[in-house]
């Protein structure tokens, strides 16, 4: 352990683990961080925030649109898990699961029809599949 003393008044006063030198401790009444944050900084939630919101021109079916940069990586994200990148669809199906009340909102197309296949090998329509259902799932 260092010895030293701080005052040649005091040599009792011994620097070591815990015991910083007088002259370096923190001054009563006066703050550690006397200028502050600068004003125009911001912060790292602030800063995201503004940049997904930011609205940037993309092409669909030849015709240009404003759209925001969060919709525009959803959108690009969704499209390579349609396309059968594995972890863009791992990454899609969490995002999914992580706010479930989005299934409500996903929809099939009205003209598409759908028939299954029942565990005997008949083949059921939407219709007998909508009847047979269960009452507690919500109805889409």
């Amino acid at each position: 352990m260092l010895e030293c003393a701080m005052d040649e008044h005091d040599d009792t006063y011994r620097v070591g683990y815990r015991k910083p030198p007088k002259s370096s401790r923190f001054v009563k009444g006066q703050s550690g961080n006397p200028t502050g944050r600068p004003k125009g900084s911001k912060a790292l939630d602030k800063i995201l925030f503004q940049v997904n919101g930011e609205r940037i021109k993309v092409t669909q079916n030849g015709r240009g649109r404003y759209i925001t940069k969060l919709e525009a990586m959803v959108m690009q994200l969704a499209n390579k898990a349609a396309a059968g990148d594995l972890k863009a669809a791992k990454e899609y199906l969490r995002l999914l699961t992580h706010y479930p009340d989005l299934e409500r909102t996903v929809h099939p197309p009205p003209n598409l029809i759908v028939n299954f296949v029942d565990s005997d090998g008949t083949v059921l329509s939407g219709k007998e599949l909508a009847e047979d259902s269960d009452p507690d799932l919500p109805e889409t």
